[in-house]
């Protein structure tokens, strides 16, 4: 909060552990004054590009446009919108929530490639389908959610990977 006073305007932090398969619950919404879980842990969907299988544990991470992955690190919630997508050749509909990614060469990338926050119905309560390297959520969930989120929240998105941890500045220490 203090090194974006401009971007971040609410304490609720959307917070993924990617080194979670996809068949555990492990998104959570965070109080970050407060100290508290609001929400969570639930499903979260990963980029159809970041693993070889539907379900399971991503492995590949990328900021590239049509990747298709998961882009790690600290983003800054932006406004809300009519998300409009498809799966299974069906389309769907839901609440989308922009994404502004502050973590330089991992996610700087994110709002030209389209990745937001949104609801999905290959999302449910016990498994996370492949999304296009959004950080998808049920739709009920998502209704409730991201409007709290909007204008002014936080979305932090983890995996243990190795070169992200040790090159982000948001992650990384810089042992002083």
């Amino acid at each position: 909060m203090a090194a974006h006073p401009d971007g971040v305007k609410k304490p609720l932090l959307y917070f993924v552990d990617y080194g979670l398969p996809s068949t555990e619950a492990r998104g959570y919404i965070f109080d970050m004054q407060g100290l508290t879980i609001l929400e969570g842990p639930f499903t979260v969907a990963h980029g159809r590009g970041s693993s070889q299988s539907q379900y399971g544990v991503p492995t590949r991470f990328s900021n590239a446009p049509g990747s298709a992955a998961t882009s790690l690190g600290l983003y800054l919630a932006e406004s809300l919108y009519q998300f409009h997508g498809h799966t299974a050749g069906q389309a769907y509909s839901s609440i989308g929530l922009r994404l502004k990614g502050v973590s330089p060469n991992f996610n700087d990338n994110a709002l030209a490639r389209g990745v937001v926050a949104h609801g999905a119905p290959y999302v449910t309560a016990d498994k996370a389908g492949r999304s296009e390297g959004c950080p998808a959520m049920e739709q009920a969930r998502a209704r409730r959610v991201l409007p709290e989120l909007a204008d002014g929240g936080m979305v932090f998105l983890f995996a243990p990977d190795q070169e992200w941890m040790a090159d982000d500045p948001w992650v990384a220490s810089s042992g002083e």
